[in-house]
């Protein structure tokens, strides 16, 4: 039986944050760099990962730690996720 994921392509999720400089600052001291952030300082590569986060309760995530199937994601049975694109 084959299932019908045709309504989950193209399918698009965007979320906004506010960059403060806190999650900055810490993310700075557990890797042990000598620096203060400011807000309107520019992030080192990558930080951007400490922002754009969403709440989920235990009850809403998969036994990976994910946000469960079936909301953004298609509820495919296959045991791995792949990151297919995205944009900053």
């Amino acid at each position: 039986m084959t299932q019908d994921f045709s309504s989950w392509i193209g399918k698009t999720e965007t979320r906004s944050d506010v960059l403060r400089h806190d999650p900055a600052n810490r993310m700075a001291a557990t890797m042990g760099l000598d620096r203060v952030l400011k807000d309107g300082d520019a992030l080192p590569p990558l930080w951007h990962w400490l922002f754009f986060l969403e709440a989920k309760s235990p009850a809403d995530l998969g036994r990976d730690g994910h946000p469960k199937k079936g909301g953004f994601l298609p509820p495919i049975a296959l045991p791995r996720r792949m990151w297919a694109g995205g944009a900053v």
